[in-house]
């Protein structure tokens, strides 16, 4: 565990109503979180409905770190009553992770162990995290402010591995999600793809933003890949990838790179320009084009 804590004075610019909220793998893995009960009698004092499974969810913005994102209520039924979760999008999701990346690893160490009840992990690595909610509202808002973290022991290695498709791979096993998953990583510019953790069984593209150019290829390793050189776009800069399921061999992967290619070829500029409707300056420098 982590010998230093990350302590926050108690905030004094507080505009809402505030819940201090500790960490778990609810909020990290489920995303969302539940509401309190003073919430919902809020709403009812000042005529806001408040929802049930039989009507539409209601929508709220989010703001987190200069950031605005998407949230919902969601209800589930427990006995005679409702409970209500605030649930967050994909990409708050992610975020909470990264903040909050000790209170998710434990919660992947927790899944990997097979027991349901997590307490028993919390009390095996002692530590606790806590995000302030807050509800404005004037504006009908939720702010979110982590208060209190715990960096990691090796800063530089879990910010790596915070974004990285060998922890999304981890993540998913544990939960038991299906096999067929393709883990999806953004762009990132070229000095980054030495550090790459579990770039393995990809399928990946590379950009030259100044002469626009494309390149789609496939790799059983992609630092190893694109160490060896790409001629055709010797300078791109940027690059993206996705991991292909542990199931697909070298065969699937190839006839998943020829499809990937052949798609953009019907909307970039390139060699053969059959089939295609152009929709960007941007030139694909695939050769290997598969034709109808």
């Amino acid at each position: 565990m982590a010998k230093k804590v990350q302590t926050r004075v108690e905030r004094s610019q507080v505009k809402g109503l505030l819940w201090r909220k500790k960490v778990d793998s609810t909020l990290l893995n489920q995303q969302q979180t539940p509401l309190p009960v003073w919430i919902l009698e809020l709403w009812k004092h000042n005529g806001l409905s408040v929802p049930t499974t039989k009507e539409k969810l209601k929508e709220f913005l989010v703001k987190m770190d200069g950031g605005l994102f998407s949230s919902s209520i969601t209800s589930r039924r427990k006995k005679n009553n409702y409970q209500y979760y605030l649930s967050f999008d994909n990409e708050l999701g992610e975020k909470l992770k990264r903040i909050f990346l000790m209170s998710f690893m434990r919660s992947i160490e927790a899944e990997l162990s097979g027991k349901k009840n997590h307490q028993h992990i919390e009390a095996t690595i002692p530590f606790w995290e806590f995000l302030d909610i807050e509800y404005i509202p004037s504006t009908q808002a939720f702010k979110l402010t982590a208060h209190y973290t715990i960096p990691p022991q090796f800063p530089n290695l879990f910010a790596q591995l915070s974004s990285s498709a060998a922890l999304k791979a981890v993540a998913m096993s544990a939960n038991d999600h299906v096999e067929l998953k393709i883990h999806k990583q953004g762009w990132r510019s070229r000095e980054h793809y030495k550090q790459e953790i579990g770039a393995f069984n990809v399928i990946y593209t590379l950009i030259d933003t100044k002469e626009k150019l494309v390149y789609v290829g496939e790799a059983k390793n992609l630092k190893k890949r694109l160490d060896s050189g790409h001629p055709e776009i010797s300078n791109w800069n940027f690059y993206r990838f996705n991991v292909l399921p542990r199931g697909m061999n070298n065969r699937n992967r190839l006839e998943l790179e020829r499809m990937a290619i052949r798609d953009l070829a019907s909307l970039l500029p390139n060699e053969k320009n059959q089939d295609l409707i152009e929709i960007s300056s941007f030139k694909l420098v695939n050769k290997k084009i598969d034709i109808l």
